[in-house]
């Protein structure tokens, strides 16, 4: 399947599916002007790629995230993200979750710990503190 790669702005996140190379991430900042637009071609992207792995049980993918400010919209649609992740997992497929957040801001951890607890949500999540130096800019 082709991957989705989508550039960061000043107010979107970076965004690269590319399963040819074992890389799903998510990195900056999301707080889009209009959501759904930003979003839905992602969850589409999500549901055709699910289309091609569901009888792969035992694949295993990471789901990369690297946020450094995410606003509520933006938290409902990666709920909605996650959620199809874990109909995958729920398939057999192997997805776990790698939580970036900067060792200093604990409200971007504390995001993370919020959305592997939530009800649809059955992913096992990895927590990793960067340092200022190790910056994601």
């Amino acid at each position: 399947m082709k991957p989705l790669k989508i550039e960061a702005t000043r107010e979107t996140p970076e965004i690269i599916l590319d399963p040819d190379n074992d890389l799903f991430q998510i990195k900056g900042v999301s707080h889009p002007e209009n959501i759904k637009v930003f979003f839905t071609p992602i969850l589409q992207w999500l549901d055709q790629f699910f289309e091609e792995i569901k009888n792969e049980a035992g694949k295993k993918m990471v789901f990369k995230f690297y946020y450094k400010y995410i606003n509520s919209s933006s938290l409902k649609h990666l709920y909605d993200f996650l959620q199809k992740l874990t109909t995958w997992r729920n398939a057999g497929i192997l997805v776990e979750i790698e939580w970036n957040y900067a060792d200093d801001d604990e409200d971007m951890m504390e995001a993370g710990e919020e959305l592997a607890e939530l009800k649809g949500v059955n992913l096992p999540f990895r927590y990793l503190a960067y340092t200022e130096e190790h910056d994601l800019d």
